[in-house]
């Protein structure tokens, strides 16, 4: 947070206040980061404070009050001090006296002693008006309403009926005043009737000031109406209340607690300004093996002001060491904004593979190649990017792995192809006797990958099948004991040829001799 030395007093011109004193001083215009609450505060010879706008304040009536603001803002204290009120039966608690004014004076039933009424019920007609006990006081017809004083006491008001004649005198009083002094002018209003309100304005030995004041549509709802007016050279004031409305229907209102006062109004303002507070944003955290770096960047200009609290005062670092790194950042607006970032350490991965090897691919179709080391990324000489992958060919093949460019190793492993001959050995003769020797017949072999067995007898009937080169033929068709004589056989198998070392089919047929 920052405070502007600028000091901001705006006052109102210095008159003679008739050793009438209100002088006062607030706080420095002041510069805060983000929204939040700040304490602004007047001083000197305070009487009745208040401060506008209330927008944020926690009490616009006191000294001292705490600011919680979102936007920028200009605060303006008046500080006021009045003397006693110098007009006569101002509250109309003495009746119709002390006053004069254009009007008629009509009370109903001539029931308020000197206020002789002519009218029974209703309203007063235009032009006219009557000073009662507000509490007591309803009118019958009309759609006027009773309202109470405007201190709730019980005591006295003056009803109007307001005609259409501008700058008539509903109220005069003539007083003696101080010269080249301020004084307050003030009365209380509210509506009687709810349609077109009253607007009225003070005159001063005949001079109308300031603009009209429009009392509130509500009824019974009471405002004040008041103006600062200075003597000058003048040693009395003809103070009167007059019409500004001269629209016809309505104008319907009640006034009390009129005063006129010595015054002296002091003025001053605060500023408060709301910068919009730095983000800064490092990233997310990284990792880096040994020989990385990274560089790691505020993301504001070097014009602004850094400290990182590795030393470094530039905008952007590189950063070869794994740790916790925090910069704070001043704008120019004098706004600070901070982030850290963690860069944590990773290991250099062990690209293993396993010892050279030889396969059969004619056997085996696809054989599997695995690194052994986990990593953030592989690469394999074939492309593939999986830890691992699958051959169908001898070569000579590479791994790399790696975390970052600098954490990364490989590896080589050489698959070469080799493949047996098949061997198959088909007896002729078997002797299923259950003597426990040569009673089943079994087809042996080598390297074979698919095999299939089949028995028919001499007339072409089936008797016996099997994938399953160590299941053989006990000499049974349908769990009876066939006759010894010469039965035919027929063999298919793949296997890998003697000649070429490839992959071939072969089926072979032949007869076999069962002797029991």
């Amino acid at each position: 947070m920052y405070r502007f030395s600028l000091f901001l007093i705006m006052f109102l011109p210095s008159y003679a206040f008739s050793q009438l004193t209100c002088d006062i001083a607030v706080s420095n215009d002041t510069a805060i980061c983000n929204s939040g609450s700040f304490g602004i505060e007047v001083t000197g010879d305070l009487y009745d404070v208040r401060w506008s706008p209330a927008t944020g304040l926690s009490d616009d009536a006191i000294p001292n009050p705490i600011a919680t603001i979102n936007n920028s803002i200009t605060y303006i204290v008046t500080n006021k001090m009045v003397t006693t009120n110098i007009l006569i039966n101002g509250d109309f608690d003495a009746g119709s006296t002390g006053f004069t004014n254009d009007y008629v004076v009509d009370c109903p039933n001539d029931k308020y002693g000197p206020d002789v009424g002519t009218w029974k019920e209703g309203a007063p007609n235009d032009g006219q008006y009557c000073v009662v006990p507000a509490t007591s006081f309803a009118f019958a017809l009309g759609g006027w309403q009773a309202c109470a004083d405007h201190t709730g006491t019980g005591g006295n008001l003056m009803y109007v009926n307001g005609d259409i004649t501008k700058d008539a005198k509903i109220w005069c009083q003539t007083v003696a005043v101080t010269p080249n002094t301020d004084y307050q002018f003030s009365t209380w209003i509210t509506s009687v009737y709810d349609g077109n309100p009253a607007q009225l304005a003070f005159s001063i030995n005949g001079n109308v000031l300031g603009s009209p004041f429009t009392a509130i549509k509500n009824t019974c709802q009471w405002s004040e109406f008041f103006e600062i007016w200075d003597s000058n050279i003048n040693t009395s004031a003809q103070i009167c209340i007059v019409n500004q409305n001269t629209v016809s229907n309505g104008n319907d209102f009640a006034l009390d607690d009129i005063t006129f006062q010595k015054v002296c109004v002091a003025t001053d303002s605060v500023e408060i300004i709301v910068n919009p507070g730095l983000t800064v944003n490092l990233g997310d955290d990284q990792s880096i093996c040994p020989g990385d770096s990274v560089v790691v960047n505020s993301g504001f200009p070097d014009t602004e002001t850094h400290a990182w609290n590795s030393s470094s005062t530039d905008n952007e670092i590189t950063i070869d060491k794994s740790g916790r790194y925090t910069v704070s950042v001043v704008g120019s607006n004098g706004c600070i904004g901070m982030d850290t970032i963690n860069i944590n350490d990773i290991d250099t991965p062990f690209a293993r593979l396993p010892d050279d090897f030889t396969a059969c691919f004619a056997i085996d179709k696809a054989v599997e190649i695995k690194a052994q080391d986990q990593a953030v990324n592989y690469i394999w000489s074939t492309g593939e990017t999986n830890k691992s992958i699958l051959i169908s060919e001898p070569g000579t093949y590479v791994v790399g792995l790696s975390n970052t460019v600098s954490c990364a190793s490989s590896d080589t492993i050489i698959v070469s192809e080799l493949c047996n001959a098949s061997y198959l050995y088909i007896p002729n003769t078997f002797t299923p006797n259950n003597d426990g020797n040569n009673d089943v017949f079994y087809v042996l072999g080598e390297n074979l990958f698919e095999f299939n067995l089949k028995i028919y007898n001499r007339w072409g009937e089936f008797l016996f099948e099997t994938d399953q080169l160590m299941q053989g033929w006990n000499g049974r068709y349908l769990n009876h004991e066939v006759a010894s004589g010469v039965y035919v056989y027929s063999v298919m198998y793949k296997g890998i040829s003697p000649i070429n070392n490839k992959e071939e089919k072969v089926t072979k047929i032949g007869h076999i001799n069962l002797i029991r």
